[in-house]
């Protein structure tokens, strides 16, 4: 179970991570500015898509080994065959 403990751990790191470059990634377009035909303001455009570009990727990437996590956590549970049940008695006096 420790393993799947760390799983856990791991995919919570992943998903976090994820969000962490995609909100980076919003934060970079959001100041795109029309050029105009400007190549100064242009290459600046096009420099911070292909940075917000690479980010998305690397979350995409964290999304994938949290999803890898999952299935391990999934497989140990159904192999440690989890199951919880619960039995009650009465007696009248």
């Amino acid at each position: 179970m420790s393993a799947s403990v760390s799983a856990l751990a791991d995919m919570n790191a992943k998903v976090a991570g994820a969000n962490a470059q995609a909100s980076a990634a919003v934060t970079e377009i959001a100041n795109l500015q029309p050029d105009n035909g400007n190549a100064t303001i242009m290459a600046s455009n096009t420099a911070a898509l292909k940075d917000a570009r690479t980010k998305i990727q690397a979350a995409q990437q964290d999304l994938v080994a949290a999803r890898q996590d999952s299935g391990s956590i999934v497989k140990a549970l159904i192999a440690a065959k989890v199951s919880a049940s619960a039995t009650a008695s009465t007696s009248a006096q």
